[in-house]
């Protein structure tokens, strides 16, 4: 078809149509034929000296070498398959084991290991109009361990604060009985969780009652005779206001 619309111009003969009609060969074989008749022309192409017969016998003359080559590849792939099939019944007649390469369908099998247990499928809430997602912001809880209930104070116990220590170190300097201290412990502990407390509670503060008591005491041993025991008694309730008066301070 191309030669046929070709020579009918009157410039077919030109260098460019001649080029044209081996650019429309296939690539890899436009290549081959290119370098065909430069291996001729010792390197390069001359088309004004070139006939369209010349172009078409240099086009037999490289298929045939192609197809050639083609016979060629495929005798030595047979002969291949052929040394193999004789190789392996030779170690099959010597009692060996044929050599095989591995399989590349086993090998795509174990890569691929599923586990039998039967597979969630996620399921996506769906968002309702007007409806607003917020994220959760993390809160961090408080430690509540560690606080002292004499002092209200973080970081330590009741049991190793210094001003529960200074306390009970100016009852024991005190020059009384065990029991008699006993309760003073008991009284400086109600006055500790009284002052922890809200102060709305209905329960008189401890140093009010023991203010009372002491002035109703020395009222009494103004206007009658006291007893030795009221005597001790006394002077333990004014050593111990001493104290509470102290702390307060």
């Amino acid at each position: 078809m191309f030669i046929e619309k070709v020579m009918v111009r009157e410039d077919c003969n030109r260098p460019f149509w001649k080029e044209r009609f081996i650019s429309g060969l296939p690539r890899l074989f436009a290549e081959k034929l290119r370098n065909k008749i430069k291996d001729r022309f010792n390197g390069s192409i001359p088309y004004d000296n070139l006939m369209y017969g010349d172009l078409i016998s240099f086009i037999n003359v490289t298929g045939l070498d192609l197809c050639t080559d083609l016979k060629l590849k495929s005798l030595i792939k047979k002969d291949r398959l052929q040394s193999k099939a004789e190789l392996g019944s030779f170690c099959q007649d010597f009692g060996y084991k044929t050599i095989a390469a591995p399989s590349k369908r086993a090998s795509k099998k174990n890569k691929h290991k599923f586990s039998d247990k039967p597979r969630r499928r996620h399921r996506r809430k769906e968002k309702k109009e007007g409806e607003t997602f917020e994220k959760k912001r993390f809160k961090r809880k408080k430690n509540y361990g560690d606080k002292c209930w004499s002092c209200g104070k973080t970081g330590h116990r009741a049991s190793d604060c210094k001003v529960t220590k200074k306390k009970r170190n100016k009852v024991n300097s005190l020059e009384i009985d065990e029991n008699t201290k006993e309760k003073l412990y008991a009284i400086l502990e109600d006055n500790d969780n009284s002052s922890s407390s809200s102060s709305s509670s209905s329960t008189p503060h401890p140093l009010i009652v023991i203010r009372t008591v002491t002035m109703n005491l020395s009222m009494s041993r103004m206007i009658q005779t006291v007893t030795a025991q009221k005597k001790t008694v006394v002077t333990i309730l004014e050593q111990f206001a001493c104290v509470v008066n102290t702390h307060l301070e």
